[in-house]
């Protein structure tokens, strides 16, 4: 109840500064596809994942940006004997830069990011699972255009890099690519 309540807190104050001309920013859904950049997730054909996300990114004049929120990627794969099912899920906040070209808004960012990983593996019908989380960097980049007065329209790529976790008992590198449609508000 607490975490709905800071939460609609949080909203009437960007509200409120959006309308006072102080704060200005985007809400940004993303939607596309993470590759594992390592050899380790290619025997089970889960190195593509589908992803979606938000990115909230906020401005205060003289005052670099900053931005927050959350990704998720999950895949299936298998092998003659073997079922996988990977999901990957990240929380975020880092500093950010967008300009204004006109209606286009190119930025770039990074910070810190927690992921959490989920992996489900069922051989010849014992399955087993192991989850782990650690801290990395992300950096990432792109252009959306400003369509009308506050649409958001554009792409966002994006690296995962510096973490490393264990599954099952063994080190796996999981420094990820992904590519995004965005969708979103800005003011």
């Amino acid at each position: 109840m607490s975490f709905r309540l800071l939460l609609v807190l949080c909203m009437l104050s960007c509200a409120s500064f959006a309308q006072a001309e102080i704060l200005s920013g985007n809400v940004n859904f993303l939607l596309g596809t993470r590759t594992m950049m390592d050899d380790d997730w290619d025997d089970f054909e889960v190195q593509d994942q589908g992803m979606f996300g938000l990115n909230v990114d906020l401005k205060l004049p003289a005052m670099p940006g900053i931005e927050f929120g959350f990704l998720g990627s999950r895949a299936d794969g298998d092998t003659q004997f073997t079922e996988a099912d990977v999901s990957l899920s990240e929380l975020f906040a880092g500093v950010n830069k967008t300009w204004e070209v006109g209606a286009a808004r190119p930025f770039i960012g990074g910070g810190l990011t927690i992921r959490t990983i989920t992996t489900e593996i069922e051989v010849l019908t014992i399955e087993f699972d192991d989850d782990d989380t650690d801290l990395a960097l992300y950096f990432h980049g792109g252009v959306f255009w400003r369509l009308g007065d506050h649409f958001n329209l554009g792409f966002d790529f994006r690296t995962v890099v510096g973490g490393e976790m264990e599954l099952f008992n063994n080190d796996v590198n999981a420094n990820s690519w992904a590519g995004s449609l965005i969708l979103g508000y800005g003011w």
